[in-house]
């Protein structure tokens, strides 16, 4: 660790340039700021005259457990988050979209695709339109494969 940096009003600690917002009610009162650079504690007191360089009290360690239990609880809500977004039929109906819209001017009738070609596209988005009721879980989806008149032109 290069840099820490933990103030209590504002519930924020820093380590290395990256800020959380963490509940610090654990430091005294009279505690404004704890900081540490390559583990030389820094302790700042709120009389602005008053800051000592030691560490009796393990603060830094003890601001840094906090931060760590953030970081921790963030990135675990961050992959939960993802995971519902992988398990949704909003994420599903979104790809169906964008596939559906890359397609679009190859149904058109000024399109140049001879009939066949047409009707193959046409086929394809069928079966895109055909997901969401093709499957029961959005996990258990596999998309039909493009024909070669599609992808001859993506």
């Amino acid at each position: 660790m290069q840099r820490f940096d933990a103030i209590k009003d504002d519930n924020t600690v820093g380590v290395d340039g990256v800020f959380l917002h963490v509940n610090l009610d654990f430091l005294p009162d009279e505690i404004w700021s704890v900081h540490s650079q390559d583990g030389q504690p820094d302790i700042y007191y709120r009389d602005v005259w008053k800051h000592v360089y030691e560490d009796p009290d393990n603060l830094v360690g003890q601001c840094l457990d906090a931060w760590n239990a953030e970081k921790a609880r963030l990135e675990q809500e961050r992959k939960q988050a993802e995971q519902a977004w992988l398990n949704s039929w909003e994420r599903i109906r979104a790809e169906r979209d964008d596939r559906m819209r890359e397609t679009d001017w190859m149904v058109l009738p000024d399109a140049p695709l001879t009939p066949a070609q047409q009707a193959a596209v046409k086929q394809y988005r069928q079966s895109l339109r055909d997901v969401p009721q093709a499957f029961k879980e959005p996990l258990e989806v596999v998309w039909p494969d493009q024909p070669e008149e599609v992808t001859a032109y993506l």
